[in-house]
């Protein structure tokens, strides 16, 4: 995996030494990678661990480059996509940046046929739903909402580096999701909406957007957006889920939320969000690495792979 221990902390590193192999489930990948959820929720730490990464501050920028370095040594192509954001409440400009990872295209694997697997990775400015009010203005840590997102990410392109899925498999992070004041929804998704603005028409086959899928007692209902744009997407998605993992998917319509796959389904492309609201440390200053659970950063990975691995050429 080419110099990848070169991007981790000393106890990351302890952890991506241990052994990596298991039976995969559903699928004849005898050698699989197992998803490790203990190593994910490191990479959740050392997100929270930069700061707060309210867009354009010092900790953003930190993760930006923590990320792009360990796409880098996994020998991804990386684009670091910026754009420029105006609050029309604040008359504030603030400056943003989408970050996106690929492998170069081959002859075989054209527009089309590759799969996009995102979360943003931007906090947000202020915990509106703290129970303290004089923490109200504080930035938000993240760990779970964008941290888990991005952790969960990190470590398939771990497997998928000692194990290639057929299909093709690129990476997007993007900024500027959490901007907005409660209601104003105008200022959401900043990064999603910039980056579906320049994405190629049919470029991919399908997208899956994770965001807050990390605390203990997560439970995933079907978002009602993707259920009602992507319902082919969703019923193969929670077909695998309900196979591999029952007791942490529902098989019912939740709620339908503004999030970063209606950019994307603007775009043409096949997109469901895979989330839990029910986070008791949503928009509060407790969203720290303590109440994320590798089991649950363990449930979604492994589904996500199981999917990923299953699609062929």
């Amino acid at each position: 995996m080419r110099s990848i221990l070169g991007t981790l902390t000393e106890s990351q590193k302890l952890l991506f030494l241990a052994p990596l192999f298991l039976v995969g489930c559903g699928s004849d990948l005898s050698d699989r990678p197992v998803f490790s959820g203990v190593r994910a929720l490191s990479f959740i730490e050392a997100q929270v661990s930069f700061g707060p990464r309210v867009p354009g501050s010092v900790a953003s920028r930190k993760c930006q480059n923590y990320l792009v370095n360990f796409f880098d040594s996994l020998g991804y192509h990386s684009q670091r996509q910026k754009f420029v954001h105006r609050d029309y409440r604040t008359n504030e400009t603030i400056e943003m940046q989408n970050l996106f990872f690929e492998r170069k295209l081959s002859s075989e694997n054209q527009a089309g046929t590759r799969i996009l697997l995102c979360a943003h990775y931007d906090s947000r400015p202020r915990c509106d739903r703290d129970p303290d009010p004089d923490r109200r203005n504080d930035s938000l840590p993240g760990a779970n909402d964008g941290g888990s997102g991005v952790a969960v990410l990190m470590e398939l392109a771990l497997i998928f580096d000692s194990v290639p899925p057929e299909t093709s498999v690129d990476f997007a992070f993007f900024d500027g999701e959490d901007w907005g004041e409660q209601g104003d929804i105008d200022q959401y998704c900043l990064g999603s909406i910039e980056f579906a603005g320049q994405v190629p028409a049919m470029r991919y086959r399908f997208a899956i957007l994770l965001d807050i899928v990390g605390h203990l007692d997560a439970k995933f209902y079907r978002e009602g957006n993707s259920e009602k744009y992507a319902r082919e997407l969703n019923d193969h998605f929670w077909e695998i889920a309900l196979e591999m993992r029952p007791n942490r998917f529902v098989d019912s319509v939740g709620i339908s939320i503004m999030d970063d796959h209606i950019p994307l389904l603007g775009a043409r492309i096949p997109t469901i969000d895979i989330i839990d609201l029910s986070y008791p440390q949503w928009h509060t200053s407790s969203d720290l690495p303590e109440y994320c659970d590798t089991t649950a950063l363990s449930d979604i990975g492994e589904v996500v792979a199981e999917l990923v691995y299953r699609e062929k050429k």
